[in-house]
């Protein structure tokens, strides 16, 4: 789980910090739902914590409960997408799956805690996703204010990235072994 967050985390800010590669591949018209790929990107590694959480039921022969967090999460999808979408469009549909896969997530620790128990680092799971929100938002704010270039905001990027590594080396233990994994 751990290094699944970790990979899932450096994708999100490789993704986001080179957004402006991602622009060549696609058409002008398509800009403007650009907006939704860091709530697609983050709601999608929430699904993956789901699944790598998923095992709990599976090991305990308890395959219903993933029955029924599957029925929540459809439930929960099409509550938010008939109230957001008419009120944010297609932005409303991205915070719906956003929503129902944190949702899937948190039930899925909390009964398996319960059920089978697995003994996750979720303070350090969190950490990781607080300082991956804390450098995107940086990288944002920096790059609205600053008004950089394509090479330079490629370059900012690259550095950010390397300072990010460095403290998640730091955080997981440094010397190649991460204490993240024990």
């Amino acid at each position: 789980m751990n290094y699944f967050v970790l990979v899932g985390c450096i994708i999100f800010l490789g993704v986001m910090f080179y957004l402006d590669i991602v622009k060549l591949f696609i058409g002008e018209n398509y800009y403007s739902g650009l907006k939704v790929v860091p709530i697609l990107l983050a709601a999608n590694l929430f699904l993956g914590i789901y699944l790598n959480m998923g095992i709990w039921y599976k090991l305990s022969g308890n395959t219903r409960y993933g029955a029924w967090l599957s029925v929540i999460g459809a439930i929960i999808t099409i509550v938010f997408n008939l109230w957001l979408i008419p009120i944010m469009g297609y932005m409303g549909s991205a915070w719906a799956t956003f929503i129902c896969y944190a949702s899937m997530m948190i039930l899925s620790y909390w009964k398996g805690q319960k059920v089978f128990p697995i003994p996750y680092e979720i303070g350090k799971i969190i950490s990781l996703l607080i300082v991956t929100f804390i450098f995107w938002q940086g990288f944002e704010l920096l790059k609205s204010n600053l008004e950089f270039s394509l090479a330079t905001g490629w370059i900012f990027g690259g550095v950010l990235l390397l300072i990010y590594f460095a403290i998640m080396w730091r955080m997981l233990g440094g010397r190649g072994k991460f204490s993240l994994l024990r």
